[in-house]
């Protein structure tokens, strides 16, 4: 399994995608592109974080 320097975990839930968190998902993995991080930083989208409500969440480890 790869190790990745960070992993950024995007909520998809419901609420999150209607605050456009799928649209922060492309650009933030748009920009990795760009900056040439694609293969240290991982993109995953996750399920509902419970902090929703001020959503969209973007969590980086």
């Amino acid at each position: 399994m790869k190790e990745y320097r960070a992993h950024a975990m995007i909520c998809t839930c419901t609420n999150c995608i209607s605050n456009g968190a799928l649209q922060i998902k492309e650009k933030l993995e748009e920009e990795l592109i760009n900056q040439g991080l694609q293969e240290d930083i991982h993109v995953v989208p996750t399920g509902a974080s419970g902090l929703c409500v001020k959503g969209p969440i973007l969590i980086v480890q």
